[in-house]
């Protein structure tokens, strides 16, 4: 019986079928470099990224003192709003979102505080669906007409 051998693309080395992983989405049904340069580029990858990374992190768990950030000094900071404000924002919402009225029980995120990007000023609760849907329509840009003519296109395409 012959061993099926393939070449890495990366190290040019012909070597056994079983030296690389296999992929429903490349061509032969494996992938084009082997598991050993495959493991070698991602600690390479993972090398030359850990600045950013840690940087990352310590950006959403630190203050700029080094202190722990808090759901309350977070609040406070970005939206100007204190624990109870939100939690009354919440109470008179029933904990559902502002849009689709989906309820914070049946998400996986916590529902999330929609605001205008030019002024700041804090709207209501939404889940995150609803919160990025607005943002990808613009809607601080109170003149367009995107989110209307979207709403205008579903209704035509759906009626015939």
């Amino acid at each position: 019986m012959v061993e099926k051998t393939k070449k890495c693309s990366r190290c040019k080395k012909t070597k056994s079928i079983n030296d690389f992983w296999s992929s429903k989405t490349c061509k032969g049904g494996y992938r084009t470099i082997c598991k050993k340069c495959n493991y070698i580029s991602r600690q390479n990858y993972r090398r030359n990224n850990l600045d950013k990374r840690r940087r990352q992190e310590r950006k959403y768990k630190t203050s700029e003192k080094g202190q722990r950030v808090t759901r309350k000094s977070r609040l406070k900071c970005k939206y100007d709003l204190t624990l109870e404000e939100w939690q009354q924002m919440y109470n008179e919402q029933k904990g559902c979102c502002a849009i689709c009225g989906i309820h914070q029980d049946k998400l996986i995120r916590s529902l999330e505080i929609d605001h205008n990007h030019v002024t700041g000023k804090v709207r209501k609760l939404l889940c995150i669906k609803c919160n990025l849907g607005l943002g990808y329509f613009g809607v601080d840009l109170l003149e367009s007409e995107l989110l209307e003519k979207a709403v205008k296109y579903i209704k035509e395409t759906e009626n015939g």
